[in-house]
């Protein structure tokens, strides 16, 4: 029998989110998900956005054109079809940008992505049994410990 495994996430901002989400998806296809548990340590309350896509100006723009973001990796046009269902919405918040696949949006609509992914995880990985805890603090070190586990220190 496979005892359960805890993995530890430092950061949850676009590369925490996109690890968790893919995570919990391999996890349960493989149905490995009874025996998965996740510590996500990111200080703020709000995962997702971290500092490069938080909501700040609307003039900040990703540095790559929207049909070239995703955080599921093997879906290059996630960010695309999540701006597609949204689009109405969206308009009200960014009433002065052009929602197209050429475009360099806003990088608070890409935290916006982000944040809604991890949402959907956590949805996903409680519907499957899989417990994520949100540690709001900031990792400081981490030490291996003689049983091949380790401790993560915070702040």
């Amino acid at each position: 029998m496979l005892k359960k495994t805890t993995v530890a996430v430092i950061g949850g901002g676009s590369v925490g989110v996109s690890y968790v989400y893919q995570l919990i998806e391999e996890a349960i296809q493989e149905k490995m998900s009874e025996y998965l548990k996740i510590i996500l340590f990111e200080p703020q309350g709000h995962v997702g956005p971290g500092h490069a896509y938080q909501a700040d100006f609307e003039c900040n723009l990703l540095n790559t054109r929207a049909d070239s973001m995703s955080a599921v990796a093997n879906d290059k046009k996630h960010f695309m079809k999540w701006l597609d269902k949204r689009s109405n919405a969206l308009a009200a918040d960014y009433p002065d940008t052009k929602i197209d696949v050429s475009e360099f949006l806003p990088r608070s609509l890409f935290g916006r992505y982000l944040a809604d992914q991890f949402e959907n995880a956590c949805t996903l990985a409680k519907i499957h049994g899989i417990a994520i805890h949100h540690i709001k603090d900031e990792a400081t070190d981490i030490i291996p410990l003689s049983d091949e586990t380790v401790c993560i220190d915070t702040r």
